[in-house]
């Protein structure tokens, strides 16, 4: 079994809804059991390639997916995130035998969070990246497949971001809110010094959607709206971002999770069909998209959060803080709250999710649990993850 020393360095690894890559950051964790700092070694962002990219968008929907694709995929994402691991060690001018814990949340190919009948669906989800291969092929031990323990245990298997959250920025004199905007968008409510009090939960659409809007301007040859320039050029319409609006999710109480299945492809195909009956332009529909993104954010905080806490900061993290026309109306939108990005407490926001999902193995590998039943719903708290034994185990 591995030593349960004061000090780690630990390898965590994500690819996000928006499947532009690996996250992979290298960090040395130091706990003494009452406190637990984190410092920053390396991080970087790995690519997929191309063809990758395509298979992994084609596998998230039923109608192009097939489970030969998915069995593929397993491996060939495994060879993705083992390679990351090794290159960001080297990065930090380590050897990956000095590496003592990878974390990979992998890649997430689908999500069930409630049961249906018809058809007939269990909650579950899927998370691909085969953490044999990236043993296999590192020698590290890997704790991966976090999400299912969660759901096995009644919940929605997220947000798990939340225990990493209120590790990193909770503050008892400053209650604040850390607001993702991946592909999805999420928000942790650090109100109190105990985790297991956080609220958190989804909000709804992040980049996703933009993306889209960005993806069909270019005839593909743009994978996201960079720097908002796209959106910059067009106007909000006020008609087709009211009818988004009325999505049942954003109304929906927590907890509650989403995903592609909620706010991909379809909806893309209705935005796209409606716009075309409004007679919007490329650019109206991106920055149509991007308003819907900042005012469902902004409704779920007045319904869920404002009522409850008053919030003195907002730290903003994932895709959409590097979008600068995104960032001025979110800013906009909840002023007089200060907004600010990790940066601001010496965390790369490009390494965030990978950062925490490297604190979710380092919890898991000390059996402590890191999910919070308040806000995934389930049962009781539990210890995440599955471990494959490396050579330092």
């Amino acid at each position: 079994m591995m030593k349960n020393q004061s000090a780690q360095r630990i390898i965590g690894m994500i690819s996000g809804t928006s499947v532009d890559g690996v996250d992979a950051a290298l960090i040395e964790v130091r706990d003494d059991g009452a406190s637990t700092r984190v410092q920053v070694l390396a991080h970087n962002t790995y690519p997929y390639p191309p063809h990758l990219q395509e298979q992994l968008l084609a596998a998230a929907y039923p109608d192009s997916s097939s489970v030969d694709l998915i069995c593929h995929l397993n491996a060939a994402v495994g060879v993705c995130f083992a390679e990351a691991a090794i290159a960001i060690a080297a990065a930090a001018n380590a050897a990956i035998e000095s590496v003592d814990l990878i974390g990979s949340h992998g890649q997430t190919i689908h999500h069930i969070p409630v049961a249906t009948t018809t058809p007939l669906r269990s909650v579950s989800t899927l998370q691909i990246g085969e953490p044999c291969v990236i043993t296999e092929r590192t020698g590290v031990t890997t704790v991966a497949d976090f999400r299912p323990r969660d759901m096995a245990a009644g919940g929605l298997g997220a947000p798990l971001a939340p225990y990493g959250h209120h590790q990193l920025f909770a503050d008892s004199r400053r209650p604040k809110l850390v607001q993702n905007i991946g592909g999805i968008a999420n928000v942790s409510a650090l109100t109190s010094t105990d985790v297991m009090q956080t609220l958190a939960f989804d909000t709804g659409p992040g980049n996703m959607l933009i993306d889209e809007a960005a993806r069909h301007a270019s005839g593909g040859q743009q994978r996201f709206d960079d720097g908002g320039q796209l959106a910059a050029q067009g106007q909000t319409h006020a008609g087709l971002l009211s009818e988004l609006l009325q999505h049942p999710f954003i109304t929906q109480p927590p907890p509650k999770a989403t995903g592609r299945e909620a706010f991909g492809k379809d909806l893309w195909q209705r935005i796209h069909d409606r716009a075309a009956d409004f007679n919007l332009s490329p650019a109206d529909i991106a920055r149509t998209c991007t308003a819907f993104t900042v005012e469902s954010i902004a409704l779920n905080y007045e319904r869920f959060i404002f009522p409850h806490q008053a919030i003195d900061e907002i730290i903003v993290c994932g895709g959409g803080a590097e979008n600068p026309l995104l960032m001025q109306l979110f800013r906009q939108r909840v002023q007089p709250i200060s907004v600010v990005t990790p940066e601001h407490y010496g965390y790369p926001n490009a390494a965030l999710e990978a950062i925490i999902f490297a604190m979710l193995a380092h919890a898991t590998i000390r059996n402590r649990p890191s999910n919070i039943p308040r806000t995934t719903g389930a049962a009781h708290p539990v210890v995440l993850g599955k471990i494959v034994p490396g050579r330092n185990f």
